[in-house]
């Protein structure tokens, strides 16, 4: 059973133009991409346009494979779009694009617009808002103190006054809403990022799952809800707009 070999090429760049340290950025990043840190390994830097060679065991690539195919679903996790838009990012600094690809396949399975991206940076700027998600974390040692929110596999962490973190301290590991003011930016990818929160009062949030929540719209008669037969399929559908 062969191994299967991952190419990452960086167009505009050679081996030669790559400072050693960038290199390593580039490692670093495509091994969070690729995943199954376990069972790849980094063959050389080809010549010519900058390509970077890894190799996955045959028992891994079947996963390896799939979370890279993830890039193309609208849905992809935040776990393998984070290292996306890194080296996105990164190659966008370094004037150059990138693709990658599963060798012998003719097909280029993601591409990086990198320079060519056309997504305008957009901020900081600071606005009021929320975040939402379970408080894994509350502390400080100074005059403020820190609140952190996990929602889904991001952890949020969040400036808060004594006083709130002392109220907070009988809610660890519920879910609330933290409400004040975020610093955010859009990335060239057109994501919003959140720079900095700073709460200034939180509400605790029903334990309720999402089935659960829909289960209790029904039983209070809002609307037509009772009669879709599917409300909770309906109703991710109407949050992505489709």
């Amino acid at each position: 059973m062969n191994p299967v070999e991952f190419r990452f090429k960086v167009d505009g760049l050679t081996p030669a133009t790559l400072p050693m340290w960038r290199q390593a950025e580039y490692m670093r990043e495509l091994a969070r991409l690729l995943g199954e840190k376990e069972h790849v390994r980094f063959l050389d830097l080809e010549p010519g346009s900058a390509i970077f060679r890894q190799q996955v065991e045959h028992q891994a690539a079947p996963k390896v494979r799939a979370r890279v195919l993830s890039l193309l679903a609208p849905d992809a996790s935040d776990d393998v779009m984070r290292p996306f838009r890194r080296l996105d990012q990164m190659l966008a600094d370094d004037n150059a694009v990138g693709e990658l690809r599963e060798r012998n396949q003719r097909s280029v399975v993601v591409r990086f617009p990198g320079r060519d991206g056309t997504t305008a940076e957009i901020g900081p700027i600071v606005q009021e808002g929320s975040v939402s998600g379970e408080l894994v974390w509350v502390g400080g040692e100074d005059r403020t103190a820190h609140a952190h929110v996990r929602d889904g596999d991001v952890k949020i962490p969040c400036e808060v006054p004594r006083d709130v973190a002392k109220q907070l301290g009988s809610l660890l590991f519920q879910n609330i809403r933290l409400s004040g003011k975020g610093r955010w930016k859009r990335n060239r990818n057109g994501a919003w990022e959140l720079l900095e929160f700073k709460a200034t009062d939180f509400a605790k949030l029903s334990d309720a799952t999402f089935r659960e929540a829909v289960t209790q719209l029904r039983e209070v008669g809002l609307g037509d809800w009772k009669n879709v037969p599917d409300a909770a399929g309906e109703l991710r559908r109407l949050r992505k707009g489709a």
